[in-house]
């Protein structure tokens, strides 16, 4: 599971835009028992999905999200995404 885990954090770290490899990195956290992880790197894919207007990905992705909230105890407030200039 680790070198999944260290696989596609190197994947999305090249490219964080790459809403897939977010997207499988938010089920890999999730198996592996970090809900919080989990829904993060979910949300950052569906605003990558959202961009390029791929309406399937934020569907899975919404999907997924209700489902790791719902495991995991947490609440979307709990997860307001702040981008800060670089």
């Amino acid at each position: 599971m680790r070198g999944k885990i260290k696989q596609y954090e190197a994947d999305v770290e090249r490219n964080p835009d790459d809403a897939r490899s977010r997207f499988i990195l938010g089920q890999i956290y999730d198996e592996a028992g970090d809900g919080a992880s989990a829904i993060i790197q979910t949300k950052m894919a569906e605003e990558s999905y959202m961009r390029e207007k791929d309406m399937q990905g934020v569907a899975k992705c919404r999907r997924d999200l209700r489902a790791y909230y719902k495991t995991c105890a947490f609440k979307p407030e709990d997860f307001i995404l702040i981008k800060y200039p670089s």
